[in-house]
């Protein structure tokens, strides 16, 4: 059977930076797998001085208790630009992480009409990846970016996909099918959204990932909070729920979120 890969950095992404406007909007999250807590997540934006189009999202992650034993993997990102409308305009992303004691390294850099800056240490040649050609990379957002603008755009277009370059993987990322519905969590109580989500990779592919996947197309349940919720004005994700190969059933859930 052929394995497809689920990126750690989407794990982050299907949780979602969600931003504010005057204030530091912080979402944490646990990563549950058979019902253990297999990673945290904490998911940080802070105004960046831009004014009201600027966004700077911050993401950490981190295995813990057996995983951290098994898989032990770090990262934290940052992503910085505008949202004009529904057009993101990134300027800066750059993600360290940590994968099995080997550090790791994307920075991307932006410049209009021209494909982003890459630097990537291992390069994907090293790891054996196919390369991401300049006219995709160009045409992509950065991962936090992305989630961002579907999180941004999902009231007005609650159908909507962008395409997504980390540095490394060249993927599709869409929201759909959302449907009004009454949510009881622990962290929230009320009025939200049920959505799937859809991931299909495009290219950049590797054999070995923290989570493995079947097929070229992945969909993943998804409940969502109306803007507004914890000071965002964006629909904050409240759990995420998808099925892996090589761990069954993982799920993501928020535990906590101020402003």
């Amino acid at each position: 059977m052929t394995r497809r890969t689920l990126p750690v950095a989407l794990v982050m992404m299907l949780t979602g930076a969600t931003p504010a406007r005057a204030a530091d909007v912080r979402l944490s999250y646990e990563l549950n797998v058979g019902g253990m807590t297999a990673a945290t997540a904490e998911l940080r934006f802070t105004p960046d001085g831009q004014g009201d189009s600027g966004y700077h999202l911050i993401s950490h992650l981190r295995t813990v208790g057996l995983a951290a034993i098994m898989v032990p993997f770090t990262s934290q990102a940052e992503s910085s630009g505008q949202q004009v409308g529904t057009q993101s305009l990134p300027q800066q992303y750059r993600s360290d992480n940590v994968w099995r004691g080997i550090p790791r390294l994307v920075q991307l850099t932006y410049q209009p009409g021209s494909p982003p800056a890459r630097v990537t240490v291992p390069t994907p040649a090293e790891e054996g990846r196919a390369p991401v050609s300049d006219d995709d990379a160009g045409t992509s957002l950065d991962p936090l970016a992305a989630t961002f603008a579907l999180l941004h755009d999902q009231a007005a277009h609650p159908a909507s996909s962008r395409q997504v370059f980390d540095g490394r993987r060249l993927y599709r990322l869409g929201l759909k099918d959302c449907t009004a519905r009454r949510i009881e969590l622990p962290v929230y109580k009320g009025d939200g959204w049920g959505c799937q989500i859809t991931y299909r990779r495009l290219g950049g592919r590797a054999d070995e990932a923290m989570f493995q996947l079947q097929g070229d197309e992945q969909q993943a349940s998804l409940l969502l909070a109306p803007v507004g919720t914890f000071g965002s004005p964006v629909a904050v994700p409240l759990r995420v729920e998808v099925d892996t190969l090589n761990f069954g059933g993982l799920v993501v859930l928020l535990t906590s979120g101020a402003s």
